[in-house]
């Protein structure tokens, strides 16, 4: 079994560190034992971080398809990379916290207790904001009560407002194109990514932010990492993570074959 979580997973213990998107107070939580135990399917589980694992998924099946250097950001804002073809990772799980980058000093404070993290200028809860629109589900009250569904159809509401030409969506619109770009431009001079992905959210309003992101890269990247850089959309949507969480499970089986008898497999599978 894979499980995708929006958190800081601790390898190779399969422990939540950290949740704080959430809104459901987990710290240390041994989730891996958790699920084994009250699910009860004689299963071995395999956790990740979600960013992680859609990277994962995002390289193998979708927009990063051939390509040895990414980095995938998605909306909430986390963030995975693939680096000479393998995932950059480390055991306590913080490496590639990227939501949590010290972009504004003068910013608001964080779901972490920091000020000005990247996360508070480009999530989705930042973007209904600036657009006028109310939260469907703040981030205090997590996923768990509707958040990604309610903010996905305000978000759209965004959308086809910027696209009527409505000032405040576009002012919006632009902010975000903004903040991203900022973000981005640093995480490319450190990473050196040929290809930046942008899933979740970010995915839907591409077409809104790409050119005010873009002016930014081009300020603020170095011009060596910026030469050749590709920034598209996910292709995956937002089963990306999911798709990540079942190549987690699958990776051993497909590293050796012989973990599975033959009995075990079910006829006609």
């Amino acid at each position: 079994m894979g499980v995708s979580v929006a958190g800081v997973v601790s390898q190779p213990d399969g422990v939540v560190d950290v949740a704080p998107s959430l809104g459901l107070g987990w710290r240390r939580l041994a989730l891996v034992e958790l699920m084994a135990d009250h699910l009860d399917l004689d299963l071995p589980v395999y956790l990740g971080n979600e960013a992680d694992l859609a990277a994962k998924a995002e390289h193998i099946r979708g927009a990063g398809i051939g390509v040895g250097d990414l980095l995938y950001v998605s909306g909430e804002i986390g963030g995975g990379a693939i680096l000479g073809g393998r995932a950059l990772s480390s055991q306590d799980g913080h490496l590639g916290e990227i939501g949590h980058l010290p972009l504004n000093p003068d910013g608001k404070r964080c779901l972490c207790g920091s000020i000005g993290c990247w996360r508070t200028e480009v999530a989705a809860e930042t973007l209904l904001r600036r657009a006028g629109l109310s939260e469907a589900a703040g981030p205090a009250r997590g996923r768990a009560q509707g958040q990604a569904r309610g903010s996905g159809e305000a978000i759209k509401r965004v959308i086809q407002a910027a696209a009527h030409g409505d000032r405040r969506a576009l002012e919006a619109m632009d902010a975000e194109g903004r903040w991203l770009g900022i973000g981005l431009a640093g995480l490319l001079n450190i990473l050196g990514p040929r290809r930046i992905i942008l899933g979740g959210f970010l995915t839907r309003i591409f077409p809104c932010v790409i050119d005010r992101l873009l002016e930014e890269i081009d300020r603020r990247g170095l011009e060596a990492a910026r030469a050749g850089l590709e920034i598209v959309p996910g292709a995956l949507g937002d089963d990306a993570a999911l798709l990540g969480a079942a190549e987690l499970a699958l990776e051993p089986v497909l590293q050796d074959p012989t973990l599975v008898s033959a009995a075990e497999i079910t006829p006609g599978f």
